[in-house]
């Protein structure tokens, strides 16, 4: 005799406790020595291998409901797998309910469309009810939301027009769900959506709206006619579709509230906040779908399902033509390689690529990868197009810089990810004091290559340079190249540079920008002497003097004032640079450290995911998203946050191995999901190399206070302190440090700033 394995189906000798092929544990039936299967046990007793009703072997238990239990079983007379509903008996003892099960399954089981599971019989077996329905294999929809926080665009519309032809059919067999949500949305390993318990809602309805306390429906996907007991039909699963559809899409429940109260509130009055508010870019024609379909009125929404699904494949074709011209108009600058015999060099070269970007960023229309993005593939010797691919864009401009003397070699030239082809080439042998002149000129053919028409404006952002002088301007890029070390020796470096080029042009107002933004660093992290609040103070102001509307000065100010405590001005400095510059990343991302740190963690959230999608390859914004929503307490967005910071982190590492801050970030997004292991060999592999860095000692305090490593993580905090560590405010809002917070010697470190 053999056992079929319920997983695999490979047959197996009768005697055979376990899978030959899978391993999977083998369920035998008992059966007598008449040879026929017993009646077997009641639904009280069932257990992993026991046999129900003489039929069902039980598997696995897939969870409980409001109805009673449901199992994986597999059927010994068909040899095949089925999901069993086992009643609960105070609802299976109304003879009406029961009447009305029976009568609404002989519709449902009319249904036969690859988006709708199969409803069987119901049966019943010494007392017990139960339903058998279609097994399938694969992860419910509420649980995918709430692993991925909220789903991508293209798979929420995947999932809702397989979701709206499902219904459709069903609606036009005359069948109404009743009781659509992400739990009964089933997404098998294929990928296809199937609706499931269909029939089952209706039947429980028997004296108003509930039977033995359960409410007809589920709070939060229910219609208004439905949350008042009114006669409902197919435009009430129409509205619950559009909740479907606005959770997948956000990750949060349109109408849910805390109490039931004020979610039929909520369902009866309140509109869901616009996607847009959300950070979500969708079409218009989407966001018109959701809203009719969450019409209050029943008379106001779609009048059947039949028309949505294709209104979902419009929106999906004009998402897909949107990317595409946006693809097509976006344009990465990858650092250019330094060919000049002296290694030092490599400053300018790296300098003129920002600079390009710089330029590039001011003409609208034209989409430019940020620095971040396109300088991690620096020194790599990688494919045009898989670079283009990773980045989104569908040109790439690369080149090389020979500089010897006051004499320059520039070439330049802008390639097509699609075939490779070059679009641009242009070789410049000029004079050091022709530089500006040549980014101006590479800028102009560029849009002129991708037929971006240039304004007015546009022609005048790009004839404006942020100095007369050449070597003020060399000594500012020496100047940026150390300041992104992120290091004290770095800013230290990075402001005698910064005071040469002032030196040189006392009207260079970005110099004083990158000044005040090392003086306040400085004080931060390093070293809170007075002088550098002053020098910070008096750079930013300078920089706003000479140029009001210069977006990068109001981030410096707004950083000096933060400092000061003056918060209520820091964030005016940081909401006038996000006016004047909306994708400054700088401006986004220190604005949410301010918030964070105040304690304005919904405010923070939204600040660190705009700075999140301004640099989609950074690993700071994600990481501070993983700060907030644990203080949220949202472990679904806060693991997604931990996730792109890791993922972000390693692709820094193979380019950088020795970046410290990607290593100390790192270590905590990897504890924070559970591989201690690979989070202590990052934070041990810096903690001796940098023993004087207050930004390292911090962060490898935040990894052992994850571990529980308390001596260990308070030593390293004390040191990071004495080095010059003093965010009070942050200390106290770190969800990194909550396992020491009541120890006495952090509290003594708190009182001592």
């Amino acid at each position: 005799m053999a056992t079929k394995c319920p997983k695999c189906r490979t047959d197996n000798p009768d005697t055979q406790r376990f899978c030959g092929e899978c391993g999977t544990q083998l369920l035998h039936s008992e059966k007598p020595s008449t040879g026929t299967l017993t009646l077997g046990v009641p639904a009280k007793k069932l257990s992993l291998g026991s046999i129900f009703a003489g039929r069902y072997q039980i598997i696995e238990e897939l969870g409980k409901g409001g109805m009673g239990k449901l199992f994986r079983a597999l059927d010994l007379k068909l040899q095949e797998e089925v999901a069993l509903k086992i009643i609960k008996p105070e609802i299976a003892s109304d003879k009406e309910t029961i009447d009305r099960f029976s009568n609404e399954l002989k519709l449902a089981r009319r249904i036969s469309h690859k988006n709708v599971g199969r409803m069987y019989e119901l049966m019943e077996d010494e007392e017990t009810h139960y339903i058998t329905m279609e097994y399938i294999a694969g992860q419910d929809l509420k649980g995918l939301i709430r692993q991925s926080g909220r789903l991508t665009l293209e798979t929420a519309l995947s999932i809702a027009k397989q979701v709206g032809e499902g219904l459709a059919e069903a609606h036009r067999l005359g069948v109404v769900h009743r009781d659509l949500k992400p739990n009964n949305i089933l997404i098998d390993r294929d990928g296809t959506a199937k609706i499931l318990d269909f029939g089952i809602a209706r039947s429980l309805q028997a004296k108003g709206i509930t039977v033995q306390g359960m409410i007809i429906g589920t709070l939060g996907y229910m219609s208004p006619e439905q949350v008042e007991g009114r006669e409902i039909d197919a435009r009430s699963d129409i509205f619950a579709f559009g909740c479907l559809l606005y959770e997948m899409l956000t990750g949060k429940s349109a109408f849910g509230r805390e109490t039931t109260a004020e979610t039929i509130a909520a369902v009866l009055h309140d509109d869901p906040p616009p996607l847009s508010e959300s950070g979500i870019d969708i079409p218009e024609e989407l966001q018109r779908v959701i809203n009719r379909c969450l019409e209050k009125d029943p008379e106001r929404r779609f009048p059947s399902m039949n028309d949505i699904p294709s209104l979902l494949t419009r929106a999906e074709k004009s998402v897909t033509k949107q990317e595409k011209e946006t693809r097509e108009a976006a344009i990465a600058v990858l650092p250019f390689v330094n060919m000049s015999s002296d290694p030092e060099n490599e400053y300018f070269s790296d300098g003129l690529a920002e600079e390009l970007i710089n330029s590039l960023s001011k003409i609208e229309g034209l989409h430019v990868v940020s620095r971040t993005s396109s300088f991690s593939f620096k020194g790599r010797n990688q494919d045009i197009r898989q670079i283009a691919e990773k980045l989104n864009v569908g040109t790439v401009l690369e080149g090389s810089v020979r500089k010897s003397g006051n004499r320059l070699r520039i070439t330049a030239q802008l390639i097509k990810a699609s075939n490779g082809f070059h679009l641009y080439a242009e070789t410049f042998d000029r004079e050091l004091k022709d530089i500006f002149e040549i980014q101006n000129e590479i800028a102009h053919s560029i849009a002129k290559v991708l037929r971006v028409v240039l304004t007015s404006q546009d022609k005048i952002s790009l004839s404006q340079f942020p100095t007369a002088s050449i070597e003020a301007f060399d000594y500012c890029l020496r100047g940026r190249q150390f300041f992104y070390l992120f290091q004290r020796t770095g800013f230290e470096r990075a402001i005698k540079l910064f005071l040469h080029a002032i030196e040189v042009d006392p009207g260079y107002a970005s110099a004083y920008a990158w000044a005040a933004n090392c003086y306040s660093f400085l004080y931060t992290w390093f070293n809170p002497s007075p002088e550098n609040i002053d020098a910070a103070e008096k750079s930013s102001l300078k920089a706003l003097e000479l140029n009001p509307e210069l977006a990068e000065g109001h981030v410096a100010r707004g950083m000096v004032l933060a400092n000061r405590k003056e918060y209520e001005g820091a964030r005016e400095e940081f909401e006038r640079a996000l006016r004047l510059k909306p994708d400054l990343f700088e401006a986004s991302y220190l604005y949410a450290r301010l918030s964070f740190a105040q304690g304005q963690f919904e405010k923070a959230a939204r600040l660190a995911h705009q700075a999140g999608r301004l640099r989609p390859e950074d690993y700071n914004a994600p990481c501070l998203q993983g700060m907030i929503y644990t203080e949220l307490n949202k472990p679904a967005e806060r693991e997604q946050a931990y996730r792109k910071t890791l993922e972000n982190v390693k692709r820094s590492l193979e380019f950088f191995p020795e970046d410290t801050r990607a290593l100390y970030m790192g270590a905590t997004a990897a504890i924070s999901l559970g591989d201690e292991k690979l989070g202590l060999e990052w934070a041990e592999r810096i903690s001796s190399a940098h023993p004087q860095e207050t930004m390292t000692l911090y962060g490898v305090a935040c990894a052992y206070a994850l571990v529980g490593q308390t001596e260990k993580a308070i030593a390293l905090m004390e040191e990071a302190v004495q080095f010059g560590t003093i965010q009070k405010k942050w200390l106290e809002h770190d969800p990194d440090l909550r396992s020491i917070r009541d120890h006495p010697r952090f509290k003594a470190l708190l009182e001592r700033l």
